[in-house]
């Protein structure tokens, strides 16, 4: 384990991977409500499989997150004792992944299930954290944003695009990995607000005012009121101008 990458895991995760998937472990208490991210200890659980087969195990998901498996950092839960000496030969990997948590069934040479585990895969990279704390509605600036070699837990996203100009959406830590939904982009377009709204059909553009009848990023969808009284949804392209998916459309 490398010294310096600090390990990051957000409650839900964090107590997830201790709750065992079977009753052959006692599920561990629940997190506390409310509870903020935390600084988990380093990778040593009390049993984990064999090195060649847990080489395998870290293999295999880094095949299906697309990263490099030297990356990944692997969280065991607990095991029976009368398990933890068993002849392990393969293993089959259970569930989506999602949020780092997996199921992992191991086999015996006659490919015969023994038991399963729980295990929470997580990630070393460098990840943008806030370098000071961040109330609700801030803005975020460039010294407001710092990397860090961090281990986080679940799949990266697949485009790392946290910047200045990002909003927090709640109270954010000092040192806390920004990721959605705490930060996410400022709003192009903010429910009852006046908009631009560009009908486009063929070669023809026309730009018409209207009212969002709802908030979203740029990209996102959202449905406008023009002056009409019409009400059609498009997407938004830039600060307060949406640009219909479908002139034809719409109530």
């Amino acid at each position: 384990m490398l010294p310096d990458a600090r390990i990051l895991l957000v409650p839900a995760v964090a107590c997830a991977a201790a709750v065992a998937p079977t009753a052959e472990a006692a599920p561990a208490s629940p997190c506390p409500r409310g509870a903020h991210p935390t600084t988990a200890a380093p990778d040593s659980s009390a049993w984990a499989p064999p090195e060649a087969l847990s080489g395998r195990i870290r293999d295999e998901i880094g095949r299906r997150w697309s990263v490099a498996a030297e990356r990944l950092r692997l969280r065991w839960g607990p095991v029976r004792t009368r398990w933890r000496d068993a002849e392990l030969t393969d293993f089959r990997l259970l569930g989506s992944g999602r949020d780092g948590s997996w199921v992992v069934s191991f086999l015996d040479a006659e490919k015969r299930r023994l038991f399963s585990v729980r295990l929470t895969a997580a990630v070393r990279r460098r990840h943008p954290v806030a370098a000071r704390p961040l109330e609700r509605g801030d803005t975020l600036r460039a010294a407001d944003v710092r990397r860090e070699e961090v281990v986080t837990p679940g799949r990266p996203p697949r485009r790392d695009s946290v910047r200045a100009g990002w909003v927090a959406r709640r109270r954010v830590e000092a040192g806390e990995v920004l990721i959605r939904p705490a930060v996410s982009p400022p709003a192009a377009v903010q429910s009852g607000a006046r908009v631009e709204v560009l009908l486009v059909t063929g070669s023809l553009e026309l730009s018409v005012p209207g009212r969002a009848a709802g908030t979203a990023e740029r990209g996102e969808s959202v449905s406008v009121r023009l002056e009409t009284g019409r009400r059609l949804r498009g997407v938004a392209v830039s600060p307060g101008v949406v640009r219909l998916r479908n002139p034809g459309g719409g109530t």
